[in-house]
């Protein structure tokens, strides 16, 4: 279905992330490393993105603000065990799609992941159209 950049240090939250959206049918390209994960977006260009926040060396929101430079309105997803409304606030104001808290559910995730992919479908058809609109003028 997808290419799924997944970024996360811890290795247990990482595997477990790439195994569920590797048995929805996404491919998965698994990162513990950030700037690992964002050499290799220079080249991969990945469908979505779906990082871990706190992380060393560089956060998930240092990630999303560069990853943003390289390709804005790439499609991205926060994950944090340390959830407050302005780490959400900031995610979404710096181009994330959307945010979501540790622990959660692998159907959680599923859905969120397969909403953000319909979305970036939805928004390519539209841009698509509108072309061929302009096309017709």
């Amino acid at each position: 279905m997808a290419k799924i950049m997944v970024v996360d240090d811890e290795t247990i939250m990482r595997e477990l992330v790439t195994d569920t959206l590797e048995m929805s049918g996404h491919e998965c390209l698994s990162f513990a490393d950030p700037q690992l994960a964002l050499e290799a977006f220079k080249s991969s260009s990945p469908d979505l993105i779906v990082s871990d926040f706190k992380m060393p060396g560089m956060t998930g929101m240092e990630l999303l603000q560069e990853v943003q430079k390289i390709n804005p309105g790439q499609p991205f997803i926060i994950m944090t065990a340390f959830g407050t409304i302005e780490i959400a606030v900031e995610a979404i104001k710096n181009g994330a799609e959307n945010f979501i808290e540790k622990p959660f559910q692998p159907e959680i995730l599923e859905h969120l992941v397969a909403s953000v992919l319909e979305h970036q479908r939805i928004k390519a058809e539209n841009k698509s159209l509108r072309q061929q609109l302009k096309g017709q003028n």
